[in-house]
């Protein structure tokens, strides 16, 4: 019986050893903990800065027109021509060409008066004037009296490689100095290439100084060029002057360039024949106001101005002045001005 007890405890150990054996080989080992993840930081890209574009031809060339626009107002000139630029030697290229009329437009969108630049040709050829280079005193007031002009534009182009230079000139005609100056530097983008490439029709100059004698008789178009003038915002066209005895009738057209104005034609204007005698202003009429009206913007009218006491033998008006009244009302003075025309022919 002991035996038998015995026995039974030495198996229950046994069990109890092998439960412990089976179950510590069983048991589930811990994971170990997962390391941190390591961010790495951020990419940084680097970039070139993007240049800012180069200004182009026209912002340039509006630049430079600016700045004599600067030299205009603060000179007080009025009217004003503009030539060809051209090269360190004197000879117009299409873009000496190009940047003249540029400069045209955009003075005379700025309010100021141009004179129209095949009107300053004729007049250029006719009276062998020099206008390239070092513009002459004599030149600059000869053209300031006869297309009333107190001011002309010139300049150079001066080819530097990747840019060109433009110096601008602002010149008196009244004394012939320099009163203002501009320049802009202009990179030679593909217009401007283009420009420079460009084979110019002719490569006169604007200098009439070393042309052939003239006619005595110009060429109808040159003398109707002559008998254009601009006088404060006005364009006075002088159709033609008939003798009659002793009177005179001259016959003209009016344009007002500004907002609408009223305009009075002045008795106190006269004219010199060729031997120096003076007729003075009878009567005005404009349209069919009398001496005094209203002139709409941009409107053609007609207008007449009779002079007495020429000298029969007379042929040639040597000097005509037009005074003008510009009024606020038609009884309210605002200021006078003159207009002159030279030369012209007296018709039967």
């Amino acid at each position: 019986m002991l035996e038998s007890s015995s026995k039974r405890l030495m198996y229950g150990l046994i069990l109890v050893l092998i439960g412990s054996v089976t179950g510590h080989a069983q048991r589930p080992r811990p994971t170990p903990a997962a390391s941190p993840a390591i961010l790495a930081p951020p990419r940084v890209v680097l970039s070139s800065p993007v240049p800012a574009p180069s200004p182009t031809l026209t912002q340039r060339i509006e630049d430079l027109s600016r700045q004599i626009e600067t030299g205009i107002t603060s000179t007080k000139s009025n009217t004003v021509a503009v030539v060809e630029f051209v090269d360190l030697i004197g000879n117009i290229t299409n873009f000496g060409r190009f940047v003249a009329e540029e400069l045209t437009t955009s003075l005379y969108q700025k309010r100021f008066r141009v004179i129209e630049r095949q009107l300053l040709r004729k007049v250029v050829e006719e009276q062998k004037l020099s206008l390239t280079g070092a513009i002459d005193q004599s030149s600059a007031q000869r053209l300031g009296k006869i297309l009333g002009v107190s001011a002309i534009v010139s300049g150079t182009v001066t080819d530097l490689g990747e840019t060109l230079r433009l110096n601008a000139r602002l010149i008196s005609t009244e004394t012939g100095e320099i009163i203002s100056v501009a320049a802009v530097t202009i990179f030679k983008d593909q217009s401007v290439i283009s420009l420079m490439q460009q084979t110019p029709t002719s490569t006169k100059k604007l200098d009439a100084s070393n042309q052939p004698a003239a006619n005595n008789s110009p060429p109808a178009e040159v003398a109707n060029a002559l008998r254009k003038a601009e006088a404060e915002f006005f364009t006075f066209e002088l159709k033609r002057c008939r003798k009659s005895d002793t009177s005179v009738l001259c016959e003209f057209v009016i344009t007002n360039n500004d907002q609408d104005r009223f305009l009075s034609l002045s008795t106190f204007t006269s004219l010199y024949d060729q031997f120096g005698n003076e007729a003075r202003g009878q009567r005005s009429e404009i349209a069919n106001s009398g001496d005094s009206a209203l002139i709409v913007s941009g409107v053609p009218v007609s207008a007449r101005m009779t002079f007495a006491g020429i000298s029969p033998q007379a042929t040639k008006i040597a000097l005509l002045k037009l005074q003008g009244i510009i009024q606020m009302q038609r009884t309210i003075v605002r200021r006078h001005f003159e207009v002159e025309f030279r030369n012209v022919t007296l018709a039967n």
